[in-house]
C-alpha cells in the first residue's frame, strides 16, 4: 500500500544518508593516507641522506685510524728489524 511505500522510501532515505557519511569517513581516510604517505617518503629521504652522511665519517674514521696505525707501527718494525 502507499504507507508502506512511503515507508519503504524513508527507511531507503536513512540508509542513503548512512552510506553518504561513510563514504565521507572514507574520502577523509584516504585524503589523510596520501598525506602520511608524503610524509614518509620525506622521512625516508632524510634517513637516506643521514645514512649517506654516516658512512662518510665512517670511512674517514677508519683512514685516520689506519693512517695513526701506520705511523706508530713504522717506527717500531724498523727500530725491531735494526736490532734483529
Amino acid at each position: 500500500s502507499i504507507a508502506e511505500l512511503h515507508q519503504f522510501f524513508l527507511d531507503m532515505a536513512v540508509l542513503v544518508e548512512s552510506q553518504g557519511e561513510l563514504l565521507d569517513q572514507i574520502e577523509y581516510s584516504v585524503a589523510q593516507s596520501v598525506n602520511y604517505t608524503g610524509k614518509a617518503a620525506e622521512e625516508l629521504y632524510k634517513a637516506r641522506k643521514y645514512q649517506m652522511s654516516a658512512r662518510k665519517k665512517m670511512c674517514c674514521i677508519i683512514g685516520i685510524l689506519l693512517i695513526v696505525v701506520v705511523i706508530i707501527l713504522v717506527p717500531i718494525l724498523v727500530k725491531v728489524l735494526k736490532s734483529a
